[in-house]
């Protein structure tokens, strides 16, 4: 595969780009000793990016994304189920 590979030392990023299409390539990414084997391939709705977290730690909230956990998604649907009900309390008398 063609491509180029852009890092910068001490940036906490590196980007891939492939520069012929179709195109295939394998990447090793290393961090904390551990190597991921990356399977890379051109697509017409490819990935924007990819970010690796150490298995005990949550991911870092980005800002402008909602934090969604199982708690907030079972509220959430508590409400649904309940909104016929909810509608009918919330109406005016007639």
């Amino acid at each position: 595969m063609r491509s180029y590979a852009g890092y910068h030392a001490g940036d906490r990023f590196f980007s891939v780009r492939a520069l012929a299409d179709p195109a295939t390539a394998d990447l090793n990414v290393i961090i904390n000793r551990k190597v991921y084997v990356l399977e890379l391939t051109t697509d017409k709705e490819p990935f924007q990016s990819v970010t690796f977290y150490p298995a005990d730690e949550p991911p870092v909230q980005s800002a402008g994304q909602p934090n969604v956990g199982p708690s907030r998604l079972l509220g959430l649907l508590d409400k649904a189920k309940a909104y016929p009900l909810l509608m009918i309390k919330r109406r005016p008398p007639p």
